[in-house]
């Protein structure tokens, strides 16, 4: 067993529980200043029928309360439980979760990285296919980015499988000059901010922007592999305006 110290950037939906990743930080003796690391961790359980889902109980702290996203914590793992197209996976041990420090909102910006591309297998398309994970070419499955001309689509979409409308909320926005859209959006912080603005059932779809504007940052995830399309399809983790008014008051 070994101990690793991070701040959380996403705690999103995941079926079977919460998709939780962050940057690895290095806190001093005392843990009261740290330093960023490049690593990226996203903490998974041994369900492997949800890809590794973390549950509540699988993250709780000692006094019963649950992480969130601005949170540094120190998590024990048991080891390296990679899965295709996630190479930051790690397995958590069956101890409790412990809540170091909390990061300031508008300090979001020094976890940015170097990203270059938000996995462009084909420019602006919302997924990679297994060959573009069977080439190596996923070398990361989460980065945090500043996004150009963000929006949000709200819809509701008729599901033939499940024989009723379904609500779907999608991101486009342009990063480094390329445009990406219909991208899914498993934040629960915005997806609780928009839950009374969509359209009726069969009506046009609502495109909307944060107050914000663009004043904002994304994490963005990679998903596990999809088998019915054999495809990863990007998804917006969390939504960060500067203020942290999102995460602050809906999450």
């Amino acid at each position: 067993m070994y101990t690793k110290q991070f701040v959380i950037l996403a705690k999103s939906y995941k079926e079977g529980g919460w998709c939780i990743a962050g940057r690895e930080v290095q806190l001093n003796e005392s843990k009261t200043t740290y330093s960023i690391n490049d690593a990226w961790i996203r903490p998974v359980s041994d369900d492997l029928s949800h890809h590794g889902a973390i549950s509540n109980d699988h993250c709780r702290y000692e006094d019963g309360k649950l992480p969130a996203v601005y949170d540094i914590v120190e998590v024990d793992f048991i080891g390296v439980q990679q899965e295709p197209g996630q190479p930051e996976n790690e397995l958590i041990a069956n101890t409790f979760w412990r809540k170091l420090e909390s990061i300031e909102p508008n300090g979001i910006n020094s976890f940015e990285g170097n990203v270059i591309d938000v996995w462009n297998q084909e420019v602006g398309q919302d997924y990679v296919n297994e060959a573009y994970e069977l080439g190596g070419l996923i070398e990361n499955s989460l980065m945090l980015i500043k996004p150009e001309n963000f929006e949000i689509t709200l819809s509701q979409i008729f599901n033939d499988f499940e024989g009723q409308y379904k609500r779907n909320i999608r991101a486009s926005f342009s990063y480094k000059g390329i445009e990406y859209s219909n991208i899914s959006i498993t934040d629960p912080a915005t997806r609780k901010m928009l839950k009374n603005q969509y359209p009726h059932e069969g009506g046009e779809p609502i495109t909307t922007k944060l107050r914000a504007g663009d004043n904002c940052f994304l994490c963005m995830s990679l998903g596990p592999r999809y088998t019915e399309y054999n495809r990863h399809y990007k998804l917006v983790a969390t939504v960060f305006d500067f203020d942290g008014y999102i995460q602050g008051t809906y999450s």
